[in-house]
């Protein structure tokens, strides 16, 4: 499938360069539905969850990348408005990645708190675009930097300890 590879690309780079741990929480879904407000789930996302699970990839609050579980999402407010949150980009939790059906089929679309920002084609057009960026915004970085940057502790970045995470989203 076209997403995975994408991925592993990023995975690889980040192994080359010694860096490997900056990937966190490879948890595999467990009993998720791949069905998402009753319309089957795309299956380059689904491969791509049961491959990978729901990976965090923290670089700096600029580049951060954070795949939210089902029961993540389900708790999510933008749930609720008949779409699938499926990863989020801020630390501050304000950029949200949702998955939603046009009839047709399932769009990657940005929102920005509770407002609709951008609409990126499907899943794996999506996941080229975030692999292409951090590869190259990781070209610019020092090895050195990020090879250090990955032993310093965990930035909880997706909040996992507080359960009121996602209303902090306004």
């Amino acid at each position: 499938m076209i997403a995975t590879s994408h991925w592993y690309r990023l995975i690889d780079y980040l192994d080359r360069m010694g860096a490997p741990l900056l990937l966190h929480n490879r948890v595999k879904p467990q009993n998720d539905p791949a069905i998402f407000h009753g319309i089957q789930a795309p299956l380059e996302y689904l491969h791509f969850i049961s491959t990978y699970g729901y990976p965090s990839l923290y670089i700096d609050d600029d580049m951060y990348l954070g795949f939210l579980s089902y029961k993540q999402s389900s708790q999510h407010q933008l749930f609720h408005c008949g779409v699938y949150p499926f990863a989020v980009c801020s630390l501050d939790l304000q950029i949200t990645v949702v998955l939603e059906h046009d009839g047709t089929q399932w769009n990657v679309v940005v929102y920005e708190g509770l407002e609709r920002v951008d609409v990126d084609g499907v899943f794996e057009e999506w996941m080229k675009g975030q692999v292409r960026q951090f590869l190259l915004e990781l070209s610019n970085y020092d090895f050195k930097k990020l090879h250090i940057l990955q032993f310093q502790p965990d930035q909880d970045p997706l909040l996992l300890k507080n359960p009121f995470r996602f209303s902090l989203t306004s």
